[in-house]
């Protein structure tokens, strides 16, 4: 089976025998492809690494309450992503790793911001809904729903149904400055790709 060299996201250089590597169940970071030389794929390993240790010395700075359970959850999900997605701002890592902990977001990857936004769509989905119909519930008013008044149920007068709609073009507005309840998505752009993560505070 072809192999190529590869770096996963704890920093060690593994083999990747993906048929096409960086897709699939590939978890690899970095692969030496076609093209690029010993030298060149050295150099990238090391840049990873490098931020690596930054990302290891932020964890150490703010996850001092954190059990080994803890950032065995945050190794596997990845520092340096975490790192990426948080540009290395101190209270957002803090708080991204709060929320991987504890509520299990996850860090979020794509080529490209089209791609980001419909991946943001399929993961936050349920909980956007859920939080436009409890503000629906509560007599509030949204963008993306309104109470369907001519369904009630006369059986059931405590019965409401609501009409939500929103697509994956509406994620900038949803996912940011917790305009759903404890969701506030930052991301960065790095080496040509997009790192995403929840660092809502609430």
């Amino acid at each position: 089976m072809p192999k190529v060299k590869a770096l996963n996201n704890k920093g060690e250089l593994t083999w990747c025998t993906a048929k096409t590597p960086g897709s699939g169940n590939c978890n690899h970071v970095l692969h030496q492809l076609d093209g690029m030389t010993d030298e060149q794929f050295q150099q990238e390993v090391d840049n990873y690494n490098e931020t690596l240790q930054k990302a290891k010395d932020l964890l150490k700075d703010v996850g001092t309450t954190y059990t080994k359970e803890d950032i065995e959850i945050l190794e596997n999900e990845g520092l340096v992503e975490i790192y990426y997605a948080t540009r290395g701002n101190k209270e957002m890592f803090k708080d991204a790793a709060n929320n991987i902990i504890e509520n299990g977001d996850i860090i979020i990857i794509a080529d490209s911001k089209t791609e980001l936004d419909k991946k943001l769509y399929s993961v936050y989905f349920d909980k956007i809904e859920s939080d436009i119909a409890d503000k629906l519930d509560n007599g509030e008013e949204s963008d993306y729903g309104s109470v369907n008044t001519e369904s009630e149920d006369r059986d059931n007068p405590e019965y409401t149904e609501y009409s939500i709609d929103f697509t994956y073009h509406d994620m900038d507005d949803l996912t940011t400055d917790n305009t759903v309840e404890g969701l506030d998505i930052n991301f960065d752009r790095v080496n040509g790709k997009y790192y995403a993560v929840n660092v809502s505070d609430e």
